[in-house]
């Protein structure tokens, strides 16, 4: 049915005119509105990675457990032993699409997004004067059974510092079938400015595919006095560093809901996919033991990082990544819209930083071990699955043509 407009009122036309567009209905459904793209700015939060205590410090007393150490009295755990808060990232959702048949029912749509990679940092130090802080990182003892401590920093023997560094970076793409449920017809009208209202359903069928990659190092520098009763006059400096990423590969199913009043558009998507996730870690760390006007020797291996664990580790999970969507927004001319909205998406069984640190570590198989190696052979690898959120607000474009 025709769009219906009062005579001699341009607005009525033009508002009627806009409807037919967007909805697909109207006299002119057959060439217009056949293909949209938007461009989005994404600011989104997403969950940190839960850590086991990092760095500690303590009070400098000849105790039991040392200084620093999990349990002993007066420890106060500097990073780690939670989820570790991130900062917003930004980032961008591109999407095009275009239907297939002149009513409008069959169509593709395919997207991209990505969240710039964020950065967070931690840095810690010690003079090692007289009345300093200690600084330390703690561990559980499997050579005796008891919590433990690698001294950074301590009053009168040792000047330190520690630096951490986490990185995370999100892109996803998606490729879908579009396929018309149901849609409003030209029933609508006021008696003004035509058709106001229109609305349509779509389900939604396809590929998903996603990557979370994510890093977390532990850098570590020791400049010790040269009356200390161990490596005089040495400087040693270490790192620990831990990297993973989980691809995702799967087949999505969703709807989509469109509703339309004069030149004001929601919008609502919910997604689900089923699949694959690749997970993949690599451990590796190393320790450079200079001596006083010396030559400077490298050791495998550092603290959470020993021969025992280092390498490249990967398996296989089935996943499930729930999406929902929500935008509100205002078409501006017959080609442009400008909107706003709301995204939220969770990735089950994905393997992160903090999954693979084992805190579990033999003393006497670190490199500046004073004593032969003896006993397990830990820290140790082994998998483990966390869920990973990512939310936030958005802002964007749309051309329909």
């Amino acid at each position: 049915m025709p769009a219906v407009t009062q005579p001699g009122n341009p607005e009525s036309t033009a508002t009627s005119d806009i409807l037919a567009y967007l909805s697909g209905s109207g006299a002119n459904s057959g060439s217009s509105a056949r293909f949209w793209g938007t461009a989005e700015y994404l600011l989104w939060w997403t969950k940190g990675s839960s850590l086991p205590p990092l760095v500690t410090t303590g009070p400098a007393l000849p105790v039991t457990p040392p200084p620093g150490a999990i349990g002993t009295p007066g420890t106060t755990v500097l990073f780690g032993g939670n989820d570790g808060d991130r900062n917003p990232l930004s980032g961008g959702l591109f999407t095009v699409g275009f239907w297939m048949n002149d009513s409008q029912t069959i169509g593709f749509e395919g997207s991209f997004f990505f969240l710039g990679q964020g950065t967070e940092n931690f840095n810690a130090a010690t003079s090692g004067a007289p009345g300093s802080i200690v600084l330390a990182r703690p561990f559980f003892d499997t050579s005796t059974g008891m919590e433990n401590s690698e001294l950074i920093g301590y009053p009168g023997l040792a000047a330190g510092s520690v630096h951490i560094q986490s990185t995370l970076g999100l892109l996803g793409a998606s490729g879908n079938l579009l396929y018309n449920l149901c849609r409003s017809c030209d029933t609508c009208f006021d008696s003004c400015c035509g058709p106001t209202r229109s609305y349509r359903v779509d389900l939604l069928a396809g590929f998903c595919f996603m990557q979370l990659r994510e890093g977390l190092t532990i850098d570590e520098d020791t400049q010790v006095n040269a009356t200390s009763p161990v490596f005089a006059g040495d400087n040693i400096s270490a790192f620990d560093q831990f990297n993973t990423l989980n691809t995702f590969y799967g087949a999505q199913l969703g709807i989509r809901s469109q509703y339309w009043w004069k030149r004001v558009f929601v919008m609502g998507t919910a997604m689900v996919a089923l699949g694959d996730t690749h997970q993949s870690v690599d451990i590796n760390g190393a320790t450079t033991i200079t001596a006083p006007g010396g030559p400077a020797t490298v050791l495998p291996g550092n603290l959470l990082a020993l021969p025992s664990n280092i390498g490249h580790y990967s398996r296989d999970q089935f996943s499930v990544i729930p999406q929902v969507g929500f935008n509100v927004g205002y078409q501006v001319t017959r080609n442009l819209g400008v909107f706003a909205g709301y995204n939220f998406l969770y990735w089950s069984n994905v393997e992160r930083p903090g999954d693979a640190i084992n805190t579990n570590v033999n003393s006497t198989r670190v490199p500046t071990s004073t004593v032969a190696p003896t006993g397990p052979l830990d820290p140790l690898f082994s998998f483990h699955n966390s869920g990973f959120w990512a939310q936030g607000v958005s802002a964007g474009l749309q051309l329909r043509f």
